[in-house]
């Protein structure tokens, strides 16, 4: 098995925690972009859990043109993961594209509401024109997971650790989502993100494909 589904930490989670400034709860680029993020994040999940697979579709390379096809295995013990993975297998083989879209439209909520449950965050309100307006944010209980996540972006953009499929994948996703300048991995973000890019392509072509997919529709939210 590529890794060990119960006890491997999630992508979803890691980015959408990643995805919010630590201070206010804020989202760092827009919910809908975010919520795309995450939804590859979910497949790349079940991909590395051996839950999916991404096939050619007839003559074309594109990323998004490729197949999601559902495989057989275990369930990850994580509510949302395993009904993302029912969802696909029930479903008829669908392109990555469509999947990527369908995901997305509630992901964000689904992925908060996981997290919620799980005491890994809280909703808070903020009051911003003297307290006139008031927004829904949503802060982490603890930053320690966001935290040790931006350390291993960080060890890697410098080149002082060796990247796993977990770490290369979440480090794609980053790239895709242009989040590299507001996490303040590095003191030149393009540099950053070229490091970045470079690893996430050593490893696996599936998560590439996903990794390509999002960072093409995530151009169009934006």
């Amino acid at each position: 098995m590529v890794e060990d589904a119960l006890s491997r930490r999630l992508l979803r989670d890691e980015l959408f925690l990643l995805g919010h400034y630590d201070d206010t709860g804020l989202p760092i680029t827009n919910r809908r972009t975010l919520s795309l993020g995450v939804a590859g994040a979910s497949l790349i999940d079940l991909f590395l859990a051996e839950r999916i697979a991404l096939v050619k579709h007839g003559r074309s390379d594109h990323a998004l043109d490729r197949t999601v096809q559902a495989r057989t295995g275990q369930p990850l013990g994580d509510t949302l993961a395993d009904s993302v993975a029912t969802d696909i297998r029930r479903a008829e083989p669908t392109s990555l594209h469509i999947w990527l879209k369908k995901l997305s439209e509630d992901m964000y909520e689904r992925a908060l509401s996981s997290l919620i449950a799980a005491g890994v965050m809280r909703r808070v309100r903020i009051r911003r024109l003297a307290g006139l307006v008031q927004i829904d944010a949503h802060l982490a209980t603890d930053s320690r997971r966001a935290v040790a996540a931006r350390s291993c972006l960080r060890y890697l953009a410098a080149g002082n650790d060796h990247p796993n499929n977990h770490s290369a994948a979440l480090a794609g996703l980053i790239v895709a989502l242009q989040l590299t300048d507001a996490l303040h991995l590095g003191s030149d973000p393009e540099r950053v993100s070229h490091r970045l890019s470079a690893i996430a392509r050593q490893h696996f072509k599936a998560i590439q494909y996903i990794t390509a997919g999002v960072a093409e529709l995530a151009r169009m939210t934006r």
